[in-house]
């Protein structure tokens, strides 16, 4: 017991810059672990902001695409008429449009 109180004594500056570097790197791994906590949670509330931006996004085309789907193109033969066929034409393109995006 003698033999590891001298040697402590002998070896106090190294044991203490051990224990220096234990503390230090206990530090630094908790900052870290602090750092990455914060980073992961601005990249979900940039996340949700983007999600609800496009929501509103996708809203405003729904409502625009619903009203050009509710305006119906003149009617007539539209072999007759060329601009009927493309009028009809751009009509259900428009309406495609609206049910592709995910639209009422």
């Amino acid at each position: 017991m003698r033999r590891a109180g001298a040697w402590a004594r002998r070896h106090s500056s190294a044991l203490f810059l051990v224990a220096l570097v234990v503390v230090l790197c206990g530090g630094n791994y908790l900052w870290s672990a602090r750092q990455q906590d914060a980073y992961e949670a601005s990249v979900h509330r940039a996340h949700a902001a983007r999600l609800r931006e496009d929501q509103a996004v996708l809203g405003k085309l729904c409502l625009t695409f619903g009203k050009l789907a509710v305006l119906e193109p003149p009617a007539g033969n539209p072999q007759a008429n060329p601009s009927r066929a493309y009028e009809q034409t751009l009509h259900m393109t428009l309406v495609d449009l609206g049910a592709d995006l995910g639209c009422k």
